[in-house]
């Protein structure tokens, strides 16, 4: 949704990475609010009044057997709140086509029809292989303060990533982009580190002493290494921070990686401190961590891999929701299918 779009009556907005359970404990949390209850579940397949907010929870913990229920594990789904008004005698089978049919670029026209609907909503999908993540949308600003604070207490794995108060276009949000087009990772970055005039710095972990064919090259300058570091005592590693100034070495160490080493763990701007993106590295969560770092450098993009060969997505996070659009709008002119590569802007 571009910026001369209509604007939204004020919304807030809860990002956050977390298990199944935090539908558990948030929930329990709720029961018995008169601004939650009555709640329906919806999924591309079905719409599934809870008269109980309970039969949620008890479901979550897998105490029911229910069939549709193991449809919501596999796809996206939303748990709305109260309709804001009786008007609309197709919203939920137009809800429902937001979750049927995901395309790039719907994350927002899907958030603007939830919003001017209902009072609240939930919505979850994949955030990467190994993390759900969840927003929650709400036009009372004390209801999605208590969400926010009642979900970090859900379990020590959920985190926010973000809350955004007051939010009356959804381009002031969305700074998470999630892509899938394998060939064309790298130069997505390549051009917006480009167009400031800087080289991307290029973050990889190898084992101790291996010799790559790029690594000699002129184009790739080494800013910093770090051997064997105290976080991992048990492997024997070499971090190396380059600076890459060829656009088709650029291409070669970024295009369909076939394992979690043949692919750079990070991707940042010129002028990043080393020792931010070593610390990357360390962090056990790729959706916070490219967001911790793309708040302290302004933008960063890493790769997650799902285990198989050529199994993995790219993940970019920009402090400025504009670089993110940005970064959109390269990826669709960079696209081999011709459209833009976007899972999701988040």
């Amino acid at each position: 949704m571009s910026a001369t779009d209509a604007t939204l009556s004020p919304i807030d907005l809860v990002l956050v990475l977390g298990s199944e359970g935090l539908l558990q404990h948030t929930l329990a949390a709720f029961h018995g609010s008169a601004a939650v209850a009555p709640a329906t579940l919806l999924t591309p397949q079905l719409v599934q009044p809870v008269r109980d907010l309970e039969e949620i929870v008890e479901v979550s913990r897998g105490r029911t057997e229910r069939r549709f229920f193991a449809l919501w594990h596999r796809s996206d789904w939303a748990l709305v709140g109260p309709p804001r008004s009786s008007a609309a005698a197709d919203r939920e089978e137009k809800a429902r086509a937001f979750l049927a049919y995901p395309s790039p670029g719907n994350d927002e026209a899907r958030i603007r029809f939830f919003s001017e609907h209902y009072e609240w909503s939930l919505h979850s999908w994949y955030g990467t292989y190994q993390e759900r993540t969840h927003l929650f949308v709400a036009a009372d600003p004390e209801l999605a303060r208590a969400f926010s604070t009642r979900a970090e207490r859900a379990d020590r794995r959920t985190k926010i990533l973000g809350h955004y108060e007051r939010v009356t276009r959804p381009d002031d949000f969305g700074r998470f982009a999630l892509f899938y087009d394998h060939g064309m990772e790298g130069r997505f970055a390549w051009r917006l580190a480009r167009e400031s005039d800087g080289f991307p710095l290029v973050l990889f972990e190898f084992p101790e002493a291996s010799i790559l064919w790029w690594q000699r090259a002129p184009w790739a300058q080494v800013v910093a290494a770090q051997r064997n570091p105290s976080s991992r005592p048990l492997v024997a590693v070499d971090r190396r921070l380059y600076r890459i100034t060829d656009a088709r070495l650029f291409d070669a160490i970024t295009w369909r990686g076939r394992g979690q080493a043949d692919l750079p763990q990070l991707i940042v701007p010129e002028g990043t401190e080393p020792a931010v993106a070593f610390d990357f590295l360390d962090r056990l969560d790729a959706l916070g961590g490219v967001r911790d770092v793309g708040e302290r450098v302004g933008w960063a993009q890493t790769y997650v891999h799902g285990g198989g060969s050529e199994e993995y997505h790219g993940l970019f996070y920009a402090r400025d929701p504009a670089i993110t659009g940005r970064f959109c709008e390269i990826a669709g002119d960079f696209s081999e299918s011709g459209s833009v590569p976007i899972h999701g802007r988040t």
